[in-house]
């Protein structure tokens, strides 16, 4: 009879902490302002490659003519990759005319031309922007107009709620 409560009490414990940890990370759909999408345009200056998220550090200049800083949460590493964006894809390189990202062809989207990189996020529900706004990621468009996916679960969220039809 001990040996059962033992048994029962260890299944509970271990259901609570598989189900509370899962929750906790994946619940996108509750921080952020999925009916308010912001299109951003600038330059990539710099990209952490770490797991569980690869995180974009985006500059744009604001209305005001100040420039602001955007980070942005895409996809694992590997689901990045899987779409043909890497590390050197990624990279916070410029050329004296203006921002590269080359987003491989086979993996891309036609898209409208656009003079810098675009990245289309949904902004976090904490708009304090201090010191830094944060979205995540649902497009990356290149300078040539060619867009790739940044987050599959945004991107498949905003799709059941018709985001962009």
């Amino acid at each position: 009879m001990c040996k059962l409560k033992y048994q029962v009490f260890g299944t509970l414990v271990m259901f609570f902490t598989l189900a509370n940890g899962s929750l906790s990370h994946h619940a996108i759909s509750e921080d952020m302002n999925i009916d308010n999408p912001v299109q951003l345009q600038g330059k990539i200056i710099r990209v952490e490659w770490i797991n569980p998220h690869v995180y974009i550090h985006f500059q744009i200049q604001n209305s005001y003519g100040v420039n602001q800083t955007w980070l942005v949460q895409a996809d694992t590493p590997n689901g990045l990759l899987r779409r043909g964006l890497n590390r050197t894809t990624l990279s916070a390189v410029t050329e004296s005319n203006g921002p590269v990202l080359t987003i491989p062809p086979s993996n891309a989207q036609p898209s409208n031309s656009a003079p810098s990189i675009s990245i289309v996020v949904f902004q976090t529900k904490d708009k304090s922007c201090m010191p830094d706004c944060m979205g995540y990621g649902y497009t990356i468009t290149d300078p040539n107009g060619r867009t790739s996916i940044l987050n599959q679960k945004v991107y498949d969220l905003s799709s059941e709620l018709k985001f962009g039809q």
